[in-house]
């Protein structure tokens, strides 16, 4: 049983992603610089234990938004800077379950954490 799968500077198929969807028991994944689609992380949210995902070096817009949502176990998500308007980004932590934080990397190799009450 794999409940955590690292999977950093990889290049992913569209097979590769229903590999990892396949893994029912997975809690945590890391694609950090596995550039993957939105349509990707929309099947990634079928995953029924996900907790904790970077996807760090993929891009998402605000049109992602009701894709996050989908990701109702979440506690922690690492994502690149999100350069995104006020309106979006609070919108992102509303469509997160309340416990999840959300870590976001700067081009530096420190990560910022954001989205905490301000």
């Amino acid at each position: 049983m794999l409940y955590q799968l690292a999977l950093e500077d990889c290049v992913l198929t569209d097979s590769d992603i229903e590999d990892i969807c396949s893994l029912s028991l997975l809690f945590d994944l890391n694609l950090a610089r596995c550039p993957i689609s939105t349509s990707s992380l929309k099947r990634l949210s079928a995953l029924p234990n996900l907790r904790a995902l970077n996807v760090q070096g993929s891009v998402f817009g605000p049109e992602s938004i009701a894709v996050f949502h989908q990701f109702k176990k979440m506690q922690r998500l690492r994502m690149d800077r999100i350069t995104w308007a006020a309106a979006d980004r609070a919108k992102l932590k509303a469509a997160l379950p309340s416990d999840c934080l959300i870590v976001e990397r700067s081009g530096r190799p420190s990560f910022r954490l954001f989205f905490q009450d301000d």
